[in-house]
């Protein structure tokens, strides 16, 4: 269920809306944030169903490699694993509020709930603590 939420199309749109996530003529990525900007990459590798790595720029910042790793938990559950390289460690904050958010969306589509607003903020502090720079 988590792999089709973000590989399907009509699935992922009522998530992540703005989201060319896979081009399957040409491998590009295009995340639109709206006034925000956009992030564009492309895929390095799909592992079906368990693994996409793909680049992604976002402004000035130098290309991260992303890696979204699905681990079946049970017949029921999968661990949905995001990890981020290549960031320099000004940017590493701001990514991880970032996904957090993201990803906070994809559970609330996928358990058929609505998220609250987070606190930016906060989530900046607690990364802030949290990841070693």
């Amino acid at each position: 269920e988590a792999w089709s939420a973000l590989i399907n199309k009509k699935e992922r749109d009522k998530w992540f809306p703005g989201v060319s996530f896979i081009n399957k003529r040409d491998g590009i990525i295009r995340l639109d944030f709206d006034d925000d900007g956009v992030a564009t990459g492309k895929i390095v590798s799909i592992n079906r169903p368990t693994e996409i790595v793909h680049t992604l720029k976002w402004q000035d910042m130098p290309t991260a490699e992303v890696s979204w790793s699905f681990v079946g938990m049970d017949d029921e559950n999968t661990m949905v694993v995001l990890a981020l390289q290549n960031l320099t460690s000004g940017a590493l904050v701001d990514w991880a509020v970032g996904w957090h958010i993201i990803l906070d969306d994809m559970v609330a589509y996928l358990e058929h709930q609505k998220m609250p607003l987070p606190d930016f903020e906060e989530l900046g502090q607690y990364y802030s603590k949290q990841l070693v720079m």
